[in-house]
Formats: C-alpha cells, structure tokens, sequence
C-alpha cells in the first residue's frame, strides 16, 4: 500500500531543489504573454485587471513587476518569500468590485488568487518544456509539490490548487 504524501508546509523552494532549479529559467520570458493572457481569461482576474490597473500604458512595467515578484518567491530565502507574499496580499485586499456579470469580486477570494499563482508556474515549467528540454515526470511532481508549498506562503489554499 503507497504511503500518504506528507502534509505541506509553506515554505520557499531551497537551492538546489527542482522548483529552485528550473523555476527561474529565463527563457520564461518568452512564455510571458501567455501566462499574462492565461491569467485574465478567469473573470474576476480580468474585472480586475481592467478596473484597477493600468495594464494597457504600463504593461511592460507590470510584466517586471512579476517577473520580479516570482524571483522573490523563489529566491528571495524563506523570509524574502513570506515578506513578499504579505507585500502581494497587502497590495491585492483593495482590489474589489463587479464582474461583467454585476456579480461582486475581490482578487484574494480563492479561486481567482490561486488561478493567478498557477499560470504563473505553469508559465515558467511550459516555457522550460518549450524552449529547453523536456523535464522527467517525477521532476514535474516535485516541481508541482513545491509550488503548492510556495503557495501556501501566499494563503493559497491546497485544495485550489490542482
């Protein structure tokens, strides 16, 4: 009988580690644009982006601002990972209103918080896949594992998280 999966623990990915590895792999850059597109494809992602932001003048700036976030989260060492995902929730609580539905958002509720963190390392390991060389399975598991840790650090919870 398989033993069950430890239980997560948020914490940063460690040197050396395949999500330390591989998540910071600057070909992600090409994959960039679509990770962006990925994300405002979820409603309140896009009500969001569209009410609060100033994508369409500043997107180049928005793009580094994330580029800069994900080395955080994945380099910064475990304080610069918890320090950064506060900043992001601090940032985030704000950001509020109605969907093209009339329907009332926020961007921390579940579903679109954890969708956002998800494009984002699907982006970076499909860029991997991509434009590098194809990763083992067992690789990708551990990749996957460790981002559901690194997203408990942002209050992402496992079960919206696949």
């Amino acid at each position: 009988m398989p033993s069950a999966a430890p239980p997560l623990v948020a914490r940063a990915p460690a040197p050396g580690t395949p999500l330390y590895r591989h998540f910071g792999d600057s070909r992600a850059g090409l994959w960039a644009v679509h990770a962006l597109l990925l994300q405002v494809m979820h409603p309140v992602v896009s009500a969001g982006v569209a009410e609060h932001s100033n994508f369409r003048n500043e997107a180049w700036r928005r793009l580094y601002d994330t580029v800069m976030s994900l080395a955080t989260w994945a380099y910064g060492g475990p304080e610069g990972a918890a320090l950064e995902a506060d900043r992001l929730r601090r940032l985030h609580v704000r950001i509020t209103g109605f969907d093209e539905d009339g329907s009332r958002y926020t961007a921390l509720a579940p579903q679109p918080w954890a969708w956002v963190f998800a494009t984002l390392v699907k982006g970076s390991i499909d860029a991997q896949q991509y434009f590098g060389r194809r990763l083992p399975v067992d690789t990708l598991d551990q990749i996957w594992r460790q981002a559901r840790e690194l997203g408990l650090l942002m209050h992402i919870r496992a079960q919206d998280l696949p």
